[in-house]
């Protein structure tokens, strides 16, 4: 196998052993929203770091950083502009040669890139066969990366008291190096939706399509 963007690197799929991590995580977060699940007003910004292994022992010496925020704008009607950003990076570091596959950033799926498949968008492997016919088979399989961005851009707008017509656009990559950002490699999808704002139970029933 080797990757997608890098046919010269190869991957190993039994890299994949189990493994024991032992973590510490340190957020710092303001939060000025009116609601949690369906804000109206407001924003929210963390900024964190995390740290496994090294000190903390067991089997894993990784190391990791992100800033997310949201920021909802109320216009008129009760519509509301929403506007959110993430990025986040991870690395190894020690006796760890490189970051296990369950420890890496995916994007892709109902809360990422809406559109795409479940972690179907960054850095793939790509695995060639030949058939007995003499037909060259390829098939890719996500591996994740160290570092990813999302932006998503939501606008709702109230039907009924408690539902909410939604239109959005998402964007984003993940990175197989620490620190990369390239805005001319973006994944993008959008797509509509309904927001129900269930007592204890809110719910988001979006369909999304794929634009770049």
């Amino acid at each position: 196998l080797h990757l997608a963007d890098s046919p010269e690197e190869e991957f190993f799929f039994m890299n994949e052993e189990d493994r024991l991590t032992s973590s510490m995580k340190l957020a710092l977060t303001h939060d000025t929203r009116d609601s949690h699940f369906f804000p109206t007003r407001g924003n929210r910004a963390s900024v964190f770091g995390s740290v496994a292994g090294g000190v903390l022992g067991f089997d894993t010496d990784i190391y990791g950083a992100g800033i997310t925020s949201s920021h909802y704008v109320p216009l008129w009607f009760g519509h509301v502009l929403g506007f959110r950003l993430r990025y986040e990076m991870v690395e190894e570091y020690g006796s760890s040669d490189e970051v296990p596959i369950g420890e890496r950033l995916f994007l892709g799926g109902g809360r990422t890139v809406r559109g795409f498949q479940w972690r179907d968008v960054g850095p793939k492997v790509i695995r060639e066969s030949t058939t007995s016919d003499g037909r060259v088979v390829i098939k890719d399989r996500p591996v994740g990366g160290r570092s990813l961005a999302l932006g998503t851009v939501e606008y709702t707008i109230p039907i009924v008291k408690g539902i909410r017509f939604a239109g959005f656009y998402d964007t984003g990559n993940v990175w197989w190096d620490v620190g990369e950002l390239d805005l001319a490699d973006l994944a993008s999808g959008a797509g509509v939706g309904l927001r129900l704002d269930v007592p204890g139970f809110p719910i988001r029933i979006d369909r999304a399509w794929v634009v770049e």
